[in-house]
């Protein structure tokens, strides 16, 4: 009997060109190495964080700068860690501040402005305090007149320089920017902007300006 030809045929007549990728699994080893890493920089993450700067840390809604801030916690005050990425904390923040916005807040806080509770630098609290948004705050400068800039910067352009005591109201902030932290404000006479500062004092409690010494 002949051998039959049909297998042949039918893939001469009816062939087409097909490309096409197997992804092959990945090696046992590299499984194991992403493992280790992601379990190393989970281990990393602090069970809860200290604000070390003097004007405080704002637990702001989202992972930006740009994002609304809920509170603004305090020097020394801690926070419960409740994830991390690209350089911000999850947090837990429950204090007095975040009491009286209704109970504990839940935010994030930029790494530079906290550090692990559990094994922290050396820093400062000495004459701290902090600008919830809504505050007031007052213009005081040595000499000259007080730029409202149009960004967090002393090179940023400005429209309005005010006398000392020019009455501001916080809309953000503190965000650091070259070792300088700012607020946002704004005012009926000058709309908003942003101050350093090193130049915007709060009131007292029972009314009065504190003066603080700055250059």
């Amino acid at each position: 009997m002949r051998p039959r030809r049909i297998a042949r045929s039918t893939i001469l007549c009816c062939s087409v060109a097909v490309s096409f990728t197997v992804a092959s699994p990945a090696a046992p080893h590299m499984a194991s190495a992403h493992a280790a890493n992601l379990a190393s920089s989970r281990a990393h993450i602090p069970a809860s964080v200290v604000v070390i700067k003097r004007l405080g840390a704002a637990v702001h809604a989202a992972a930006s700068v740009d994002a609304a801030t809920r509170v603004v916690a305090t020097c020394g005050s801690s926070a419960r860690v409740l994830g991390y990425t690209n350089g911000w904390y999850r947090v837990s923040y429950d204090s007095a501040q975040a009491i009286r916005h209704g109970g504990a807040v839940t935010g994030w806080i930029g790494g530079r402005r906290v550090a692990d509770t559990s094994n922290p630098p050396s820093y400062d609290c000495t004459d701290s305090y902090v600008f919830q948004v809504g505050q007031h705050g007052y213009s005081y400068v040595r000499s000259g007149c007080l730029s409202l800039r149009a960004y967090p910067s002393r090179t940023a352009p400005y429209t309005h320089c005010v006398a000392n005591f020019h009455d501001y109201t916080v809309t953000n902030g503190p965000i650091e920017v070259g070792a300088e932290d700012w607020f946002g404000v704004t005012s009926r006479a000058t709309g908003a902007g942003w101050v350093s500062s090193q130049y915007l004092l709060p009131y007292r409690d029972k009314g009065g300006f504190v003066i603080y010494p700055n250059s």
